[in-house]
């Protein structure tokens, strides 16, 4: 086998009284990736001046860099002894911390660089991200703040401001942050699309959502259908556009043009072809009156358009929609016209467990799950992209279907997303005979929120 040819490295001088020399050359060659070559420079520039702390903490780093963590370390906390007020000494030993798995060690150190050099915004934003790590958010938050003080322009501060403030229900402020964000960097947007809407009508009465669904639903009935409704917040709105035959014949365009630019916008686990978010800020409006509670959502589905046909495979079946966020919710405005409408969204319980959504951490310790992800790997497997027959073939065997809410041209369904739900059928051969659907995903403010 040929060897790639890599630059030659001038012979390490090692001779006393040029370790300055040294240094700049191993800052040189570290910079480029070349970490092997740097030590050599900096071993030699320690061994001509064996007290610089220059020389120590270089390389520490360089170690680290190849792996030597607990040597590297070392050599990082003697150049900190020697010179206890470098902000950069205590920063590179907090990332040395942080590099070995200790978090608390590396957010101490870094609390000290940040008091010795409290100008710096790199620093402040280093120290936020320490706190995030360790699941402090309020800290976090707090020090991106100070740090987007000191310096604005950085975008990636901005953007983290942003979901920080958005986790809190901070929704103007949140706004406000990814704004300057998508200012600063356009190519943050697509990945930014954060929004909410305000409720300002009572939530909808259980009962009568029950008796609109009886209709609609017939494999449940009387009590059991609205405690199911109920517990889903299940809502269904008919002739829900004005003007649904332009909105459709625009989504079919944009579906279109995602097709012809490669497929669609995300790898994911579902089939057919999907846009990015649209804006949806009127949509968004009325789901929160029909909910009757705050919503916003931080999604790249909320708000996109998918058209799927019968021959479309995917990575996934019977699915919840995050498998740790509280308070979700989906929504589907069907788009695909009266005579070609099949199937719709139907709800499941899985067999084995008798779970109808996804279980908190103690009920799926209690079964032998480690974990949700250990649940999904189990029983939602997406390994692999199957036709939807395929898929079919398999739910009888671990889901229990309990009912569906039909497809119907202009009906908006929305629901508590955490309870296990799945598309019904796919069909057309198509994008104008295909299933056609605009998504919508989000979370609802908790009551008393």
């Amino acid at each position: 086998m040929k060897q790639q040819n890599r630059p030659r490295t001038p012979p390490v001088d090692t001779r006393a009284g040029d370790p300055q020399r040294l240094l700049d050359e191993g800052r040189r060659l570290h910079a480029q990736g070349r970490v092997q070559d740097a030590f050599a420079r900096y071993q030699a520039a320690l061994i001509a001046a064996p007290d610089d702390a220059d020389a120590m903490q270089l390389l520490g780093l360089a170690y680290l860099g190849l792996g030597q963590g607990q040597v590297g370390i070392a050599f990082v906390r003697r150049a900190v002894e020697r010179r206890p007020g470098s902000a950069e000494f205590r920063a590179n030993l907090a990332n040395a911390e942080l590099q070995l798995g200790r978090p608390a060690e590396a957010l101490a150190q870094m609390a000290q660089a940040c008091l010795l050099q409290p100008a710096d915004g790199r620093l402040r934003a280093s120290l936020a991200d320490m706190h995030l790590r360790l699941g402090a958010n309020d800290e976090a938050e707090r020090h991106l703040e100070a740090a987007v003080a000191l310096d604005g322009t950085q975008a990636a501060w901005h953007e983290t401001l942003a979901q920080l403030r958005y986790r809190r229900w901070a929704l103007d402020e949140a706004l406000a942050s990814a704004e300057r964000a998508r200012a600063l960097s356009p190519a943050i947007a697509p990945r930014l699309n954060i929004g909410w809407a305000r409720a300002s009508g009572p939530a909808p009465d259980a009962a009568a959502v029950a008796a609109q669904l009886r209709s609609l639903a017939d494999s449940l009935d009387g009590a059991a259908l609205i405690e199911a409704s109920a517990a889903r917040d299940l809502v269904v709105i008919d002739d829900f556009l004005p003007d649904p035959l332009a909105f459709r014949d625009e989504a079919l365009r944009l579906c279109a043009a995602q097709a012809a630019a490669g497929g669609t916008a995300f790898d994911g686990n579902f089939p057919g072809v999907q846009t990015p978010a649209l804006p949806s800020q009127p949509t968004m409006r009325h789901i929160a009156q029909a909910l009757g509670r705050d919503v916003k959502w931080n999604s790249l589905d909320n708000g996109a358009l998918r058209v799927s046909l019968a021959h479309d495979a995917a990575r996934a079946d019977v699915h919840v929609d995050n498998p740790t966020l509280t308070d979700i919710f989906g929504g589907v405005l069907y788009l695909s016209l009266p005579e070609h409408c099949q199937g719709g969204t139907r709800f499941y319980r899985h067999r084995a467990s008798g779970w109808e959504r996804r279980p908190a951490l103690e009920e799926l310790k209690a079964k032998s799950f480690a974990s949700f992800l250990d649940f999904q790997k189990r029983s939602l497997p997406a390994n692999r992209k199957m036709s939807f027959d395929e898929w079919l073939q398999r739910r009888e065997a671990t889901w229990e279907a309990l009912f569906e809410i039909p497809m119907r041209f202009n009906r908006l369904i929305l629901f508590r997303s955490d309870f296990f739900h799945s598309i019904t059928e796919l069909f057309g051969d198509r994008m104008e005979n295909g299933r056609l659907v605009q998504l919508f995903h989000f979370e609802g403010r908790p009551s008393g929120g």
